[in-house]
């Protein structure tokens, strides 16, 4: 009954803490676990929590406890295990065979326990030499002890694995990382001596993988057994007593018996390397030896995320997709039900609850490796209009968590995979581009992957531009269609591009744009851009990608020679096509086609029924014939119902990939002979192509003519074609402005108008807009480019002689308003009417009153108000009135000119504006420090002159202040700003900001000076920045009557000392853009007297001669003058400012001055010349002379 207790345990129980304290060869009392106390067990590696530990290389004889253990004579028993019952195979059903014999005379060993117990050594000394539980029974034959009722086991100790075994550290990985790893297992720090196990577990408690390596050393690939996030654990262990005895064979005696199948079988031995496993042997029979276990992390992996081009904004509570791929680090799509999203909002909400539910106007769809967030406002429910965000940063936490394991705490440590994708929610631009349908399988996506064949052709494309207000460019009529067409353009790779009311079968419904485009390819794929430009809204481009990533099997490139022809001469085209990736194709099919202009059916469709000429395996290029007759009388065989040019010819080519066609598309554009010429003249006083706008003029003289191969005229045109001609002007953007800029109507250029001279006369026209025209003529196979007229309509142009006005400041101010001819630049007469100027009740004109007020807003001015001779002053201006808010405003001007006839003509806009302007503001300094206190001047002036008495305003950065400006026009602050960046300023009431700010900055310049320089010496200024003490390069920096220069890249400016009379002291600054400015530095000029020497310029050899020498500070005393020549050198010291010399030879000489604590004087020369003779040389002549006249008696 005793042995049942003890032993009817399962798998996981607990060892009750028993106290072995041994040595070897040492009695030790000790304590061990008995019936009714408790039961055995370990954790889950094998260890007990006891310290007895195996060691077969030693012999103990441990002290025993005996203090609950009935008295009487026990055998002692190790774990040598035979399991021979059947069923569920309990821990109750194992079996002790195996006797402890003592060491030193091999009988069995015993522990006598007598009746007043106490501590009790075993009989002899033992050998632990097995791990596990080793048991005392009152039998000393073995029997099959199996715990059964009536067992003998009395009491029994454990014996703990002895760790041995190192394991070497493994850091952290990261899911999905791929690699591989190496677990190195060392025994006593060296290969160990005997195969060990190798477990790998898992963060659930699964095996990984249980691995029998001799040297201890496994390599394991991280894909297949890294599985999930977490901590893993690695064990390494090694059971030794498998074949210590017979009775240790693990043998289920065929019956299948045992902890579970994997117990033995067939009576045989477990094999080498299919070992202790705690699953197969219980925690009955641990290892002999192991490691401590060693953990690492698993850290979630981060998956490869792209967000696609065009979903990285969003527009708030405009409709949007964010679209994104999610993949893993071998680039294989994470599975859809793996993954989970959480979407948070710029201030870090989860508004994950917006984007699911009945009433949700926001989805999340999720494909295997691809996530699409869409709205239908972003941040704004639509259903119930409930706001869940503002603009800023959003972003959608993705994570997978493949077992199952995550929860709010663990997260960290647990998920697979996690990654952050960001993107923005801003406010709406002014215009913003949606994709409806880009023409490619993903529909908005902005890639077209595919070049359509000739039965698919064209590829419609849908999109939408929207403004901030939520209308649709192209909305309003046909009016509003037409304008907007005018003004998108599409470039790149298509067939046509240009502005779209260019482009054939353009089309606008419901918001939407369709356009028809047949795409090209280039080598590695090609691009089409749409680009717009919406008045009150700006401007957006976008691009579609042609060919995708595949592109080499998507479409092929088609260059075509000659691109263009005129109508009327025999063609042949010249044609490669090629891969998408440059290389030549030689077995391609290629046809010639026209394309209806919508004149047969659809515009913009190749007419593939009528195929003009084809070619196959151009193995030197393909050649497509095209002659006369084909361009005239095929046109009504494609369909058309006129013959005329230009028309729109492509060369269509098809061609294959790996057995796949491929396609592709050149334009070839037929256009009409340029075999006519148009001109153009305005009749007043003399004739003249350069108009005045508003000018009435007696006539417009168009006259068309035929041109030879010179391009002089030479023949009126056919009359055959006179009913054919078709006559427009057009501005520079291409614009037909024929009927738009003047008083010329649509039946004044009738051909019917025309007379049978091709001539063209219309009376008593005008035009009222600037602008240079091209005028232009056309039959159905000829026109006049190159041979155009043009027509250079002038403005008048309006001066003020005040400028700006000054508002809340001009009051019952004279202004004179001045008109000149733009042609000529002399004086207009006529009326002239200012805009936005009124009369209040007849007694001032108050400026810029808005337009759309009620009332008059215009002054008009003609010869009765005084205007005369294109000139007018106007008195009693008051500039009392600008837009709420608004700082500046301009008065603009129209003008009527006078005819030559006395007439008058037609408005038109003049050129020239008067501003209405809050007074202009200039800071000083305009850099300002953050966190320090800075005094700002801010000076206020008024067409250049200072203004007292106006409000200003700063706000912003932590600044909060205003002011009025005094007599100087000068305001003063004291501002500290706590942040950088600009700071406003209000000018004449709050509310009015002006452009000018006040820049708060973190830099700020350091300015070093010397305390002093001496004249004309040089001396140096660094600039540093103030906080890090870095140089700062280009700074300008000014020295007080020096000037300026730059610093270099140590910061440093140089300067030279100028010359003072007296010591006297210079101020000196630095700035430079961005930096806020050290207060102004002091420098003094020491001033060093100096000599100054007054000589002749000339002097005589062998006479004296004066040099004068003084100090400018009047001391001319003591100084050493020195005059030199080569060698020769004289010195003498001035007394009284002279000094005194004789130099005997002649030549120029030079002299010098210096004395202590004085600069040197500026040295001077001086030319000595020849004198008179001297005493001995006139002593020398006289002899020479009386001996000559001695000579001259003798021979006589």
């Amino acid at each position: 009954m005793i042995g049942k207790k003890i032993l009817a345990a399962t798998l996981a129980v607990a060892l009750v803490a028993s106290i072995f304290v041994i040595s070897p060869n040492i009695k030790k009392t000790t304590v061990v676990a008995y019936p009714g106390t408790g039961t055995p067990g370990v954790d889950l590696f094998g260890n007990a929590t006891t310290d007895l530990v195996y060691n077969p290389d030693a012999t103990v004889r441990p002290r025993i406890n005996t203090l609950d253990i009935p008295a009487g004579t026990y055998f002692l028993y190790k774990p040598a295990y035979n399991c021979s019952a059947t069923g569920y195979r309990l821990a109750t059903q194992l079996e002790w065979f195996e006797q402890v014999l003592r060491t030193d005379t091999s009988t069995p060993v015993t522990l006598t326990v007598p009746a007043g117990k106490g501590n009790i050594s075993v009989s002899g000394p033992i050998i632990l030499d097995r791990a596990g539980m080793w048991v005392f029974d009152v039998d000393d034959i073995p029997h099959g002890m199996d715990g059964e009722a009536g067992g003998t086991i009395a009491a029994f100790f454990w014996v703990n694995t002895s760790q041995k075994l190192s394991i070497s550290d493994m850091g952290e990985l990261e899911f999905g990382s791929n690699t591989s790893k190496t677990i190195t297992v060392k025994q006593d720090g060296a290969t160990p001596e005997q195969p060990v196990f190798i477990d790998l577990i898992k963060p659930d408690g699964t095996a990984a993988f249980h691995q029998y390596e001799a040297d201890g050393i496994y390599t394991f690939d991280t894909y297949g057994n890294i599985t999930m996030a977490g901590n893993y654990t690695i064990r390494s262990y090694a059971d030794l007593d498998e074949y210590s005895s017979k009775a240790y064979l693990y043998n289920d005696e065929g019956i299948g018996n045992g902890y579970d199948e994997n117990y033995g079988s067939g009576f045989s031995p477990i094999a080498t390397g299919d070992g202790w496993a705690y699953g197969v042997c219980g925690p009955w029979d641990p290892p002999e030896i192991n490691a401590s276990e060693v953990r690492f992390r698993v850290k979630p992996g981060e998956p490869l995320t792209t967000v696609k081009e065009g979903n990285r904004t969003m527009y708030w509570n405009f409709s949007g997709e964010v679209s994104f791929t999610i993949k893993d680090t071998s680039e294989d799509p994470i599975p859809a039900g793996d993954i989970n999203i959480n979407i948070y909002n710029s201030n870090d909400v989860d508004v994950t609850q917006y984007f699911s539910g009945v009433n949700s106007t926001a989805s999340i769809t999720i494909n295997d490796g691809e996530v699409n967030i869409s709205s239908q406002g972003w941040a704004v429910n639509q259903s119930d209009w409930n706001i869940y965000g503002s603009n800023g940063t959003w972003y959608a936490y993705i994570y997978v968590d493949t077992n199952g394991d995550r929860g709010e705490g663990n997260k960290t440590w647990t998920e697979e995979w996690n990654a952050t994708v960001e993107w923005a929610v801003r406010s709406a631009p002014g215009a913003q581009f949606k994709w409806i349908n880009d023409g490619g399988g993903d529909l908005n996506d902005g890639e077209l992957p595919t070049i359509p064949s000739s039965a698919s052709a064209p590829t419609n494309i849908q999109f939408q531009i929207i403004g901030r207000d939520h209308t649709y460019y192209g909305a309003g009529g046909a009016t509003a269609m037409a304008e907007a067409m005018e003004n998108i353009t599409i470039t790149g790779n298509a067939l046509f591009t240009g502005r779209f009311d260019k482009i054939p079968g353009v089309s606008y419904a419901g918001g939407t744009w369709t356009v028809p485009i047949i795409p090209t390819m280039n080598a590695g794929g090609g691009s089409i851009e749409i680009s717009a430009t919406w008045k009150d809204y700006g401007s957006i481009k976008e691009t579609l990608a042609i060919g995708g990533t595949n592109y080499i099997r998507n479409g092929t490139i088609v260059e075509v020679t000659p691109k263009e022809f005129e109508i009327g001469t025999d063609q042949t085209f010249t044609v490669q096509v090629k891969y998408a990736d440059g290389s030549t194709i030689n077995s391609a099919s290629v046809y010639l086609f026209y394309i209806d202009d919508g004149e047969v059916l659809n515009a913009g469709d190749p007419l593939q029924g009528h195929t003009v000429s084809e070619d196959t395996y151009g193995f030197d290029g393909y050649s497509l014939g095209f002659n006369e007759t084909q361009q005239r009388d095929n046109q009504t065989e494609a369909g058309f119902g006129t013959i005329k040019a230009p028309r729109n010819l492509t060369v269509y080519a098809m061609a294959y990939v790996g057995g796949t066609p491929v396609y592709g598309w050149a334009l070839i554009r037929m256009k009409p002979n340029k075999d006519l010429k148009v001109t153009f003249e305005a009749i007043d006083s003399p004739a003249t192509s350069t108009l005045l706008a508003g000018y009435k003029y007696s006539y417009f003289y168009i006259n068309i003519t035929k041109i030879d191969s010179t391009g002089n005229a030479s023949e009126t045109p056919n009359i055959d074609d006179y009913t054919d001609i078709i006559l427009k002007i057009y501005n520079e953007e291409g614009d037909d402005v024929t009927t738009s800029i003047g008083s010329i109507t649509g039946s004044d250029v009738a051909a019917t108008n025309m007379g049978n001279d091709y001539v063209y006369a219309l009376k008593n026209e005008y035009i009222t807009k600037a602008g240079l025209f091209t005028v232009y003529a056309k039959n159905h196979t000829s026109d006049t480019t190159g041979n155009n007229g043009s027509i250079d309509v002038k403005q008048a142009h309006v001066e003020c002689d005040k400028t700006p006005f000054i508002w809340a400041y001009d009051d019952n101010i004279s202004a004179t308003f001045t008109v000149t001819s733009e042609i000529n630049g002399e004086r207009l007469n006529g009326t002239l009417r200012i805009e936005n100027m009124s009369w209040t009740d007849g007694t001032y004109n108050m400026t810029w009153t808005n337009t759309s007020a009620v009332g008059n807003d215009t002054l008009d001015l003609d010869e009765g108000e005084g205007f005369i001779n294109g000139q007018i002053t106007v008195n009693d201006i008051t500039a009392s009135y600008l837009p709420p808010g608004e700082a500046v405003a301009n008065i603009t001007f129209w003008f009527k000119p006078e005819l030559s006839d006395g007439g008058t003509g037609e408005w038109a806009r003049a050129s020239g504006l008067v501003p209405v302007s809050v007074p202009t503001v200039t800071p000083n300094p305009m850099y300002v420090a953050v966190g320090q206190r800075t005094l700002v001047n801010i000076l206020v002036t008024g067409r250049g002159d200072p203004l007292d008495g106006i409000f200003i305003g700063l706000f912003g950065r932590g600044v909060l202040d205003n002011g009025t400006s005094g007599t100087d026009g000068i305001a003063t602050f004291s501002v500290m700003p706590t942040s950088a960046g600009n700071i406003s300023i209000d000018v004449g009431e709050e509310g009015r900001t002006v452009d000018t700010v006040l820049i708060a900055t973190n830099w700020v310049i350091d300015l070093t000076v010397p305390a002093q320089a001496y004249e004309r010496e040089d001396f140096t200024i660094t600039v540093t920045e103030e906080v890090s003490g870095d140089p700062v390069e280009g700074a300008t920096v000014e020295v007080q009557s020096i000037g300026t220069a730059l610093t270099n890249a140590n910061g440093i400016a140089t300067f030279t000392a100028p010359e003072v009379t007296s010591d006297r002291t210079l101020q000196v600054t630095a700035k430079k853009a961005g930096y806020a400015p050290d207060i102004p530095k002091n420098i003094v000029i020491i001033n060093i007297p100096k000599i100054f020497i007054s000589a002749p310029k000339t002097a005589a050899a062998n006479k004296a001669f004066k040099v004068k020498a003084g100090g400018d500070d009047g001391n001319n005393n003591g100084i050493m003058v020195t005059i030199t020549k080569g060698t020769k050198s004289y010195t003498e010291t001035t007394v009284n400012g002279e000094a005194t010399f004789t130099i005997d030879k002649e030549g120029t000489y030079t002299i010098t001055a210096q004395k202590s604590d004085y600069a040197d004087a500026d040295a001077v020369t001086i030319k000595i010349t020849p004198g008179s003779p001297g005493f001995e040389l006139l002593t020398l002549i006289i002899a020479i002379g009386i001996a000559f006249i001695l000579l001259r008696r003798r021979r006589k």
